[in-house]
C-alpha cells in the first residue's frame, strides 16, 4: 500500500514565481534597482544663443540602453539656473519656473523649450531620477531682450499689451544691448527716449520683429501707433552699465562746441562733440560717455527740430555710447543766465573734457494751440509761464515755429518794439531800459509780459 503525498495549495504559486522566491536559499533582490543599464546623451540644442523673452530651439536628450537603443517611458527632471528662465513642454503653456518633469518617447527622446528671463549664460540640467545614468547639462546664452506685442483679446481688438521677459512690467536692459519688439498681429511701434531721441518701427507684419540698440541711458516711453485710450503704452529703462572688455580709453578730446553763447531755454546752435580714443589714438566705439552740468543748470538734447519747436531734453545729466568713430555729441540747453560749464567723462578714467558757456538771454516760445493753422498762440518762457523776467542788458529771443510778428502794446515811458516781419522764426530784443512791457502776436491771438529789472551783478556774468 502506497502512501499518498498531500497536494499543497501554494505549490503552483511557487512555480509561478519561479520557485526561487519560496525557497530559503533563493537570492532575494532588495532596494531600488536599475533593471536596464542606461546612458543619457544630448541630441541637440546645446550652446544656443538667443533673446531673453523668446523661446529657444528645443533642448533634446535621449535615454539609451547598453546597445545604444532608445528607452521609452523614462521620467526625466529638467532644472534651470535659479531666476534665469522658465521651462515649458512646448510653446503652448504648462511652464515651470525651476523644474519640469517629462517622459521619453518610443525613441527614447525627451525635450523642453526654454524661455530665458535674463541676459547672460544660462544652464539647464536633465537627469533621470533614481538611475545611474547620471545627468547632462546644456549651456545657452542670451544677448538681447524680446518684448511681445500682444492684443488685449484678439487681433480685431486694437488695444495692445507689451510682455517682456518677466511679464507686463517695465523692461530694464543695459545700454548697448539689443531690444526687439515682436508683433503678434502686425502694427507700428514708436517711442521717445532721453533727450528727445525717437524711434519708429514702421509697419510690421504679424510675427515680424523690430530691433533697437539703445545708445542713450534713461527712461524710454513707447507705444502702439496710434494708441487707443491709453492702452498699448509701456516703459523701457536703459541702465548706464559699462561696456564689456575692450581697449582702454586713454584720451577724451573736444572736437566742437566749446566757448558758445546761448539763450536760456533754447539749445545752443552748435553741438558739443567729444572723441574717445585708445593709447594709439584710434577712436573707440561703444565707450560710455557721461555728460554733466558742472557749473550752472541746464539740459541735454539729442533731437532738435530745424524750426524752433520746444525740444525734449534731459535735465542736468545724460549717459550715451560713442558711435563707430568713437564720437559722442549732444546739444546743451542752458537753464540760467551767466557763465556755466559742462563736463564730459568716459568710463575707464579718461577726461574730463570741459566746455564753457555764456548765457546772455532768455527764450520765449510762441506755439499754437494745435497746429500752425490755429490762430491762438501760447507764450511760454523757460518756466512755462507767459511772464518772463530778465536783467537789464540781457536779451529776449522769441521762438516762432509757425512764423509771425511780435510787437508791444505798452512799455515803460512809451517805449515800444515791433519785429517788423511776418516770416520770422526767431526775433531777439535787448531792452534798453527797466520796466514792464505787454506784447502780443500781431497776426494771431495770444499775449505775454516782459519785465526787465536792474542787473545787480554789474553785467560781469555776461562778459564775452
Amino acid at each position: 500500500m502506497h502512501r499518498s503525498i498531500p497536494s499543497w495549495p501554494f505549490g503552483p504559486l511557487c512555480l509561478a514565481l519561479a520557485l526561487g522566491a519560496c525557497h530559503e536559499d533563493s537570492n532575494v533582490l532588495s532596494g531600488p534597482i536599475d533593471p536596464i543599464p542606461t546612458t543619457l546623451a544630448i541630441v541637440s540644442g546645446n550652446h544656443q544663443e538667443g533673446m531673453a523673452g523668446r523661446y529657444l530651439a528645443p533642448l533634446v536628450v535621449q535615454v539609451r540602453d547598453a546597445n545604444g537603443k532608445g528607452v521609452a517611458a523614462i521620467e526625466l527632471t529638467w532644472t534651470v539656473s535659479p531666476g534665469a528662465g522658465v521651462l515649458c513642454p512646448d510653446t503652448l503653456g504648462g511652464c515651470q519656473t525651476e523644474t519640469l518633469q517629462t517622459h521619453t518617447t518610443d525613441e527614447g527622446r525627451a525635450e523642453v523649450r526654454l524661455r530665458p528671463t535674463r541676459l547672460g549664460v544660462i544652464t539647464v540640467t536633465a537627469s533621470v531620477p533614481g538611475q545611474k545614468s547620471g545627468s547632462v547639462t546644456f549651456s545657452v546664452s542670451t544677448h538681447g531682450i524680446t518684448i511681445l506685442v500682444l492684443p488685449l483679446y484678439d487681433c480685431y481688438d486694437p488695444r495692445r499689451r507689451f510682455v517682456g521677459p518677466e511679464g507686463e512690467v517695465p523692461v530694464t536692459a543695459p545700454i548697448g544691448v539689443p531690444v526687439e519688439w515682436e508683433h503678434a498681429c502686425g502694427g507700428r511701434i514708436t517711442g521717445v527716449g532721453p533727450g528727445g531721441v525717437t524711434f519708429d518701427s514702421g509697419w510690421l507684419l504679424p510675427g515680424q520683429r523690430f530691433t533697437l540698440v539703445p545708445t542713450v541711458a534713461g527712461r524710454w516711453s513707447y507705444y502702439e501707433f496710434p494708441s487707443l485710450a491709453g492702452h498699448g503704452t509701456a516703459t523701457l529703462i536703459i541702465s548706464a552699465q559699462e561696456p564689456g572688455p575692450g581697449s582702454t580709453p586713454t584720451g577724451l578730446t573736444i572736437l566742437a562746441g566749446d566757448h558758445q553763447e546761448g539763450i536760456v531755454g533754447r539749445p545752443m546752435d552748435e553741438a558739443f562733440v567729444v572723441r574717445v580714443s585708445d593709447i594709439s589714438g584710434k577712436g573707440l566705439p561703444g565707450s560710455l560717455v557721461s555728460w554733466r552740468t558742472s557749473a550752472g543748470i541746464g539740459a541735454f538734447c539729442l533731437a532738435v527740430e530745424p524750426n524752433p519747436w520746444p525740444p525734449v531734453c534731459e535735465p542736468n545729466a545724460l549717459e550715451m555710447l560713442t558711435d563707430g568713430n568713437g564720437q559722442a555729441e549732444v546739444r546743451f540747453r542752458p537753464g540760467e543766465l551767466g557763465l556755466g560749464s559742462v563736463s564730459a567723462t568716459v568710463a575707464g578714467g579718461a577726461g574730463p573734457a570741459l566746455f564753457t558757456t555764456n548765457t546772455i538771454g532768455i527764450a520765449v516760445y510762441v506755439t499754437p494751440f494745435m497746429d500752425c493753422v490755429d490762430q491762438f498762440r501760447y507764450f511760454a518762457g523757460p518756466d512755462g509761464q507767459s511772464l518772463v523776467t530778465i536783467t537789464l542788458g540781457a536779451s529776449v529771443e522769441w521762438q516762432l515755429p509757425c512764423g509771425g510778428r511780435i510787437g508791444s502794446t505798452s512799455g515803460p515811458d512809451g517805449a515800444q518794439f515791433n519785429s517788423g516781419s511776418n516770416l520770422l522764426f526767431r526775433f531777439r530784443l535787448t531792452p534798453p531800459v527797466t520796466g514792464t512791457w505787454e506784447y502780443r502776436d500781431l497776426d494771431n491771438e495770444g499775449s505775454g509780459t516782459l519785465r526787465v529789472i536792474p542787473d545787480q551783478s554789474g553785467g560781469a556774468s555776461r562778459a564775452p
